[in-house]
């Protein structure tokens, strides 16, 4: 089984620049990654992404960690694209205020080792 991750930062970035819907880019990956493991002789009885109900099914378990008490669930803050009509991934925030490095990305400055939250 293998799927790739349809929401992931790398596909939205390459999205966004290709002007290209995620899904429809994903499709294009499964094509060449598929072709890529082929020629190791690697085959999948269920190769999708995680937009696919297989995938959704397969992945389960987690609904029954869940149940189980195994996984905290806490509130977090996220910067939101109202634009887009999503929330902002890591690389797309940059350099809040209270870091000290320019061309920092993401929730904490490589350079100094701060760490911060997003704002509303």
């Amino acid at each position: 089984m293998c799927a790739d991750d349809t929401h992931g930062t790398a596909t939205m970035m390459r999205a966004r620049k290709e002007g290209v819907a995620e899904e429809a880019l994903i499709a294009e990956m499964q094509k060449a990654h598929e072709a890529d493991f082929a020629g190791f002789d690697i085959e999948f009885d269920n190769y999708g992404s995680t937009n696919d109900p297989k995938t959704r099914a397969c992945t389960q378990i987690w609904a029954e960690i869940r149940k189980a008490g195994l996984v905290e669930e806490k509130q977090v803050t996220q910067l939101y694209d109202p634009q887009a009509g999503t929330f902002l991934a890591d690389r797309f925030v940059q350099e809040p205020a209270e870091v000290r490095a320019p061309g920092q990305y993401g929730d904490n400055c490589e350079k100094c080792g701060a760490h911060y939250e997003a704002r509303s």
